[in-house]
């Protein structure tokens, strides 16, 4: 692909592996979906195919079957990738000259051996040494990296899944240097991943990807630069106060209660005081909310979580129940500014990735257009679906962001944090 086509590709292998043979399904299939997200532990796909040569009667599918995929866009990596079939569907064509469509579902393998395994297990030390534990016993060659963890903890999974293990350990991990300790697991086309959100973006905002959007479309970029345009965005502003008030977003209290001891200890959240110490995907970061509003209504403990310790812990192990405020605010905070974006295909784009949106308009103080100042700026890649059909490959990026810019006329009304750039 010497010149760039927005939406172009390169499709090296589509084949369905059966019980007697495969199929390639290059000439065969409508449309093709691949899914990763920072909330799911498995990958996803889905794949359409003209059944013209009554496929679906000639593969009792059972759910043994796969699906190998290899692609890649305009001088970005190859994704080579393989699913294993679970689900499938009968369609009524619509047009398309056969008399049905095939619609198949499929998971990454480990999905398989993590819904077949039941993990009964007692652990001391850090979780990130015990995530690694736990992830081994899928017994696949897919790579695995974890986020170091502080804390010499004991713990028991009670008779769970690998990955509901996984996610349990999560909710468990605390770091040090960033203290919102928001662990997730998650699987990317290049291995699954035990990471802290928080940590994520303080590493990957130092080379953010840039796009731009502009209504109009009139922006007069041709050339390879046409891969960085925003074709569709929605922004799905979910600002309510009524919500942050009743979860206790900026103000809350976690009590613990040590069985053993016969003590409580309370740990107490403000979001207001604490808003400088965490990472934010800007610079130049400003509080979603105003100072006046935090003061005189998000700003009041209304909120308390219970926790119970039952295992003599307190001398090896990190004080749990400082993670819950700060792990509520940071996670509260993403999912209040979150935006939907459709981009040409780009294989190099993936879950944990920064992307810098620019949104140049002209407004009446201006005579040229200037980027946006509150939204535009660094948002995380929360989820990409690779849409694949015949013609055309798009991206669908679900993205968050947890401050505005602070980049407005009069930034002080909320709590601002400006902080020196970062270096690439």
């Amino acid at each position: 692909m010497a010149n760039y086509v927005p939406g172009s590709y390169s499709l090296d292998k589509l084949d369905l592996i059966y019980e007697g043979g495969s199929l390639d399904c290059k000439d065969r299939f409508a449309e093709l979906t691949i899914e990763e997200s920072l909330m799911i532990p498995s990958m996803s796909c889905s794949i359409v195919l003209l059944d013209a040569a009554d496929i679906y009667n000639k593969i009792d599918f059972d759910g043994s079957e796969k699906l190998q995929i290899k692609f890649y866009s305009h001088t970005q990596r190859e994704i080579d990738i393989s699913f294993q079939l679970y689900k499938d569907q009968v369609i009524a064509d619509q047009g398309s000259g056969s008399n049905k469509l095939i619609k198949l579902f499929g998971v990454t393998p480990e999905h398989y051996t993590s819904e077949s395994s039941d993990i009964n297990q007692s652990f001391e030390g850090s979780i990130s040494e015990f995530s690694k534990k736990i992830f081994s016993k899928l017994g696949t060659e897919r790579p695995f990296e974890a986020h170091p963890t502080a804390g010499n903890v004991i713990t028991i999974v009670p008779g769970l899944s690998i990955f509901e293990t996984m996610n349990y350990l999560a909710q468990k991990a605390y770091s040090v240097k960033h203290k919102t300790s928001l662990f997730r697991f998650y699987e990317t086309v290049d291995g699954y991943n035990f990471k802290n959100i928080e940590q994520i973006i303080a590493e990957e905002k130092k080379s953010p990807i840039t796009y731009t959007y502009s209504a109009t479309g009139n922006l007069n970029i041709t050339g390879e630069k046409q891969q960085y345009l925003i074709s569709s965005l929605t922004f799905d502003s979910n600002k309510d106060i009524m919500q942050k008030l009743k979860t206790g977003m900026y103000a809350s209290e976690t009590h613990e209660i040590d069985i053993l001891d016969q003590k409580i200890t309370s740990s107490p959240f403000l979001g207001k005081e604490l808003f400088k110490e965490f990472t934010h995907l800007d610079n130049d970061a400003m509080s979603l909310d105003s100072i006046k509003v935090i003061d005189s209504t998000l700003g009041k403990i209304n909120t308390s979580f219970w926790l119970t310790r039952s295992i003599d812990t307190s001398s090896r192990e990190n004080n749990y129940s400082t993670i819950m405020g700060r792990r509520l605010f940071y996670q509260t905070s993403l999912e209040q500014l979150t935006a939907t974006a459709i981009v040409p295909g780009n294989t190099d784009l993936s879950i944990g990735k920064i992307i810098n949106l620019e949104m140049p308009e002209q407004t009446p103080q201006t005579d040229t257009k200037e980027n946006e100042g509150k939204i535009s700026g660094n948002y995380l890649i929360g989820s990409v679906v690779h849409q694949i059909d015949r013609d055309n490959y798009s991206c669908g990026l679900k993205l968050y962001k947890e401050s505005y810019r602070a980049n407005v006329p009069t930034p002080d009304k909320n709590i601002v944090d400006i902080k020196a750039p970062t270096n690439g």
